[in-house]
């Protein structure tokens, strides 16, 4: 569509401009005519950086000149552009950035209006190095514009002898400144659309392990999906509650933050998956929704782990502050149930005896079931606790994980 209201937009500009006599008026009409052609034919099937190189090898054959570029806005001040083609003695130069102050180019960007500087241009911009580099005499460019109005780059040309500033040179700049614009705005989009999309994905993931968000991508229906072999810890932070009456709404927050924040990194590290928080307990397992070859023993890590960050919170919050640990391991059920607020959880007896592994500990200590012991007394240290009683199971016999 945006081709066709270009075309469209030359076929007038063609049309209007004032009749000149002779084979001056019959020459920039051709040209205004070919600059229609080649950029609605040439660059129609191009996006992206084949487009932009395109544009300005064309635009630089079709009026003649040595150097052709085109610019986008490098910050929301409009102080500096950044190059997306830059066509120079017959080829494609490196791209670059640079600042737009004591610049010809600083005119267009900031006015929004089209410039031509004839010859001389070098005694008009004496601050302005490339100028000099590139021996040029002359300028002409004209800002690219946003469907809002807004200028969001500039296309321009240069050559090492003086030019005409004249209609036809300044309608063809406008056509392909137009066809530039709107794929520089196509650009942008694009590069917005990406960017949301990356933060809702990571936001997403934040939620949900990426196998299971990327199932409700295509499946919003429940998902459950049984694991025989892994490992849960849930952890309490003891000491909080007489700690949070001493502390500032705001401090007790920062306090949980910075607490669970460390967890988290250690869960990332070991490649565990962090199920959830209420209020000061965090839940945490291994071994799924993707396998770990060695969950049991991640976990065991992460508990050693999360006791030692603790230990080292004591020297600014006192020895009140203690955590305590509970550990299995079993066959459980995992997914997301719901429409609404959803989250990865799990069920099944071996959750539940996780849980009575830790309200039955003791601060400061990691309990854990005979099974998981069995699973690590060659790699870990253990002590025995003994018979506990658990709810809902009876006598269980216990082991503390000491290091």
């Amino acid at each position: 569509k945006s081709l066709n209201k270009i075309f469209a937009i030359g076929l007038l500009i063609v049309a209007t401009v004032p009749h000149e006599s002779g084979n001056r008026y019959i020459s920039d009409r051709k040209r205004r005519e070919e600059a229609l052609k080649l950029i609605v034919e040439g660059t129609a099937s191009k996006t992206g950086q084949e487009f932009f190189q395109s544009c300005v090898q064309y635009l630089a054959e079709i009026l003649g000149i040595r150097y052709a570029f085109i610019t986008e806005c490098a910050n929301l001040q409009k102080t500096r552009v950044r190059m997306l083609s830059f066509w120079k003695d017959q080829n494609f130069s490196e791209n670059l950035e640079y600042d737009l102050a004591g610049t010809p180019c600083d005119e267009v960007i900031t006015t929004g209006q089209y410039y031509c500087y004839p010859d001389n241009i070098i005694a008009q911009f004496p601050d302005d190095a490339d100028l000099v580099d590139l021996k040029a005499r002359s300028y002409a460019g004209i800002p690219l514009i946003d469907t809002t109005g807004d200028v969001i780059g500039h296309i321009a040309v240069l050559d090492t002898h003086p030019m005409i500033d004249d209609e036809t040179r300044k309608l063809v700049l406008k056509i392909f400144a137009a066809r530039a614009g709107a794929e520089l705005e196509r650009k942008i989009t694009d590069i917005a659309l990406q960017k949301s999309q990356e933060q809702t994905e990571n936001l997403l993931l934040n939620i949900l392990p990426k196998t299971i968000a990327d199932r409700l991508k295509t499946d919003t229906s429940a998902i459950a999906e049984q694991f025989e072999d892994v490992t849960i810890l849930f952890s309490d932070i003891v000491g909080f509650t007489p700690l949070s009456a001493q502390m500032q709404p705001t401090e007790l927050v920062n306090l949980l933050n910075e607490i669970f924040s460390t967890f988290d990194q250690f869960s990332d590290k070991l490649g565990l998956e962090k199920i959830k928080t209420i209020g000061d307990a965090y839940m945490v397992v291994g071994g799924l929704p993707v396998k770990h070859p060695n969950s049991a023993e991640a976990i065991a890590q992460m508990a050693l782990e999360m006791q030692s960050s603790i230990t080292h919170l004591q020297c600014r919050y006192g020895p009140t502050l203690q955590i305590r640990i509970g550990i299995n391991t079993g066959p459980v059920v995992a997914g997301v149930i719901g429409i609404k607020k959803f989250s990865y959880d799990l069920w099944g007896d071996a959750v539940n005896v996780a849980s009575r592994m830790e309200s039955s500990g003791l601060p400061g200590k990691i309990q854990v079931t005979e099974t998981v012991y069995e699973r690590l007394k060659h790699q870990f240290h253990f002590e025995q606790r003994g018979p506990v009683e658990v709810k809902g199971r009876g006598e269980m016999m216990t082991y503390w994980l000491v290091g």
